[in-house]
């Protein structure tokens, strides 16, 4: 139902269409999301903080990490790395 709330107002509001085979749909503290090269999720630890004596437990944080093996596999296929490593390139 809210899929269907996002993608009217995608539509009417800002003239957008929602992909169909890149819209995923998960629980993101037991599931990441790749958006944009970077993966998203919730991280899985939790802070504590301590004020006038009393703790606090603070909510788990979102968590974004940019797939190192992603960017690797990119820049070698541009050609500016080689052997994973640098090889800069002249235009």
């Amino acid at each position: 139902m809210i899929l269907e709330q996002i993608r009217n107002h995608l539509d009417k509001e800002l003239k957008l269409k929602l992909s169909d085979t890149k819209t995923l749909i998960t629980n993101a503290s037991k599931e990441k999301a790749l958006f944009l090269g970077t993966s998203i999720g919730i991280a899985q630890h939790q802070s504590y903080s301590r004020t006038y004596g009393y703790s606090t437990r603070n909510a788990k944080e979102i968590r974004m990490e940019a797939p190192k093996s992603r960017i690797v596999n990119k820049l070698t296929e541009s050609g500016i790395m080689k052997e994973n490593k640098a090889s800069p390139k002249f235009l």
